[in-house]
């Protein structure tokens, strides 16, 4: 790998896992996203080459996405607002295609080698922050000091190196670790992997409990059964992996079901899940206390949700009076910019770039990864914010890049 590729590569690990922890960036991320843009563009316009069925595929949904954005400045007009939050939005998949890049640029050899690195550095960074994150819980602001006065309840912090109000990166990174050690053993078919899978999955549970991270048992059982069907579709996908798949799906239901009868705190913790969930779906929630679900209730009911939204121009997101937490998820936010079509655009441009970068050909095995990483997507920008901060996506385009060496893997000649 070239010398400027492991430079930008360890200097967004060092910014994402330690410099977070000193502050919190945002804007400042956009002068790395237009020079890491004008680095790739400056690699691959020459000779960038593209199938007839994806040239029509990112027509569609620029077309679509052009539209909706167009129909929205008709009527809200252009401005600094208009131009912030589009950047808000937008500039994450920078990570998406520089992995793109990566994947296209580097030979299988150098890219696994690569992926593993990243892999081992991931599972360190893991094994340091347990300790953080105990200590934390027991003493109740250790590490923590300076950002109570930010949050008043300490374990929105509890999350070690990450920092303020990372539990919802946290709960990515901690899936994202578990699927790419699976993988990893699937590939090397060294059982340091699946020992790995196991114990950090008990500890992250443990973990769970003590920063209160609701959504990591119900992310863990989503990315779990999505990305592991996968696998399987992957495997010269037949009606005997069909029942393994079956059978390995009711084996995590039946172990989820004697682990909620058979510890009262899991139970307790299951059930506030459920009534969450229930919020989620419900058209009238007004339960303040779950901010995610009201801010969802509020966007349909007073601001344009399900039409156009109140305008991308409109919600300046650092002068608002619509919600103190506004932006805690990306889809009650991307809804009030420009309504469910504005967010359907946004997903598709995400999955897009998530696709390609993994999946060169079209056919049964494109199709599948487009729905896991609808639902993925979708899932995610109702209980953290993907599509604003770059935090989440950096996670996100880990797992791009895991899966992108397994299916490489995979298609290479035996």
């Amino acid at each position: 790998m070239k010398r400027i590729d492991k430079f930008i590569i360890s200097t967004i690990i060092i910014v994402i896992f330690f410099l977070r922890y000193v502050q919190v960036m945002y804007e400042a991320w956009y002068a790395l996203d237009g020079i890491l843009l004008l680095y790739i563009m400056s690699k691959t316009l020459k000779n960038i080459k593209i199938t007839l069925f994806k040239y029509i595929w990112f027509t569609l949904i620029f077309l679509f996405l052009g539209s909706v954005i167009f129909i929205n400045i008709t009527e809200f007009g252009i401005g600094r607002v208009f131009l912030n939050n589009i950047l808000m939005v937008f500039t994450p998949s920078t990570f998406l295609v520089y992995i793109w890049y990566l994947t296209r640029t580097y030979s299988l050899n150098i890219m696994l080698d690569f992926s593993e690195k990243v892999i081992k550095f991931l599972n360190i960074y893991f094994f340091v922050n347990v300790p953080i994150i105990c200590i934390q819980y027991i003493t109740g602001n250790f590490m923590m000091n300076r950002f109570l006065s930010w949050g008043m309840y300490n374990f929105d912090h509890m999350t070690g190196f990450i920092g303020p109000f990372g539990t919802g990166i946290l709960n990515v990174y901690w899936n994202v670790l578990l699927i790419g050690n699976f993988i990893f053993y699937l590939i090397s078919k060294r059982r340091k992997w699946l020992y790995l899978f196991f114990l950090q999955a008990l500890l992250m549970i443990i973990l769970s409990f003590f920063n209160e991270n609701k959504s990591f048992i119900p992310t863990c059982i989503l990315f779990l059964c999505l990305f592991i069907s996968y696998i399987f579709v992957n495997k010269n996908f037949s009606i005997k992996s069909f029942f393994k798949l079956v059978t390995l799906f009711f084996s995590i239901v039946i172990i989820m079901t004697l682990l909620y009868k058979s510890f009262p705190s899991i139970q307790e913790l299951m059930d506030k899940i459920l009534e969450a969930g229930e919020q989620f779906s419900s058209g009238a929630s007004l339960d303040t206390n779950n901010e995610r679900a009201y801010l969802n209730y509020l966007a349909f009911k007073y601001y344009g949700g399900s039409s156009t939204g109140i305008g991308i121009n409109t919600v300046d997101f650092n002068n608002q009076s619509i919600h103190k937490n506004l932006g805690i998820n990306s889809f009650s936010l991307i809804l009030i910019h420009g309504g469910v079509w504005y967010f359907i655009g946004v997903v598709q441009l995400y999955v897009t770039l998530s696709i390609i970068s993994i999946k060169a050909k079209f056919n049964f095995q494109w199709f599948y990864l487009y729905i896991i990483f609808v639902i993925a997507f979708c899932y995610l920008s109702i209980i953290t914010q993907p599509f604003r901060d770059h935090y989440t996506m950096f996670m996100l385009s880990m797992l791009v890049l895991f899966l992108s060496v397994f299916q490489k893997y995979r298609e290479q000649p035996n």
